[in-house]
């Protein structure tokens, strides 16, 4: 039964890991250069981080869904107290993949975030 519950275990952390796709991106958040990297998986949750060009040491975790095709909706978080939380929509160009928009803060700020890694 121990082996049957280790392999299902495996199977399930491979399969899902397996499917997941992540990207690397560069951006800025109030217009302040950061870097991220976003993983989507098979389940429709995205996962991810980002920090400020300017303090690497200082990152910020997002979390969230991609279940509307073309929208994320993200919660952000340092040190494991939410600071904010919006909706990214996804724009493409000739050249860039892009997802933008208006993240709600914890002090009652709309800051925009944008993200944008090459096609």
């Amino acid at each position: 039964m121990f082996k049957f519950l280790v392999s299902l275990c495996f199977i399930t952390y491979f399969s899902t890991t397996f499917f997941a796709q992540s990207n690397s991106y560069k951006g800025k958040f109030d217009n302040d250069d950061i870097k991220s990297t976003l993983t989507f998986n098979q389940d429709e949750t995205v996962n991810g981080s980002f920090y400020y060009v300017s303090n690497p040491s200082r990152i910020y975790k997002i979390s969230g869904t991609n279940f509307i095709k073309g929208e994320m909706e993200i919660i952000i978080s340092f040190s494991g107290k939410r600071i904010g939380a919006g909706t990214l929509h996804k724009s493409i160009s000739d050249t860039h993949i892009i997802w933008e928009g208006d993240i709600n803060t914890t002090n009652n700020e709309n800051l925009n975030l944008l993200l944008k890694r090459p096609r």
